[in-house]
């Protein structure tokens, strides 16, 4: 008797753990769901906030940023001059746009000085656009 007993209550047991564990699934499936329906919607807001339209709409009103009449490029991988060692400058067609070479001394510290200018130009552009989207 107290083997049928003891047999009936781990049969009950094993389907009380059964049902729990079952609830529980459900649950974190839900979460799951709910989790990736949250991750989608980030997605689409960050495709929207960055834009280019929206960008462009930002730099106009809020920085009195319009875009630019004509594009010039100055490239400034190449080497100095061998021969005389000064600077040299030129122009040419690349596209349609003009772009400027430049052999320049220094060209590795000008280099420095326009990713550090792009780079705070960034931030302040990064900036400006989280307070946009916060103020809406």
């Amino acid at each position: 008797m107290v083997v049928l007993a003891t047999a009936g209550l781990g049969r009950v047991w094993v389907a009380a753990r059964a049902a729990q564990l079952s609830r529980e699934s459900a649950i974190l499936r839900e979460s799951i769901r709910t989790e990736r329906y949250e991750g989608d919607i980030l997605e689409v807001r960050e495709s929207a906030l960055g834009s280019p339209a929206r960008i462009r709409t930002i730099a106009s009103k809020t920085m009195g940023m319009k875009p630019a009449g004509a594009v010039t490029y100055l490239d400034i991988t190449a080497q100095p001059s061998k021969k005389t060692g000064a600077s040299k400058v030129s122009a040419k067609k690349v596209a349609g746009k003009s772009v400027a070479t430049a052999d320049v001394t220094g060209a590795s510290t000008l280099q420095k000085i326009m990713d550090l200018t792009a780079g705070e130009a960034q931030v302040l552009l990064v900036g400006d656009v989280a307070l946009a989207s916060s103020r809406k």
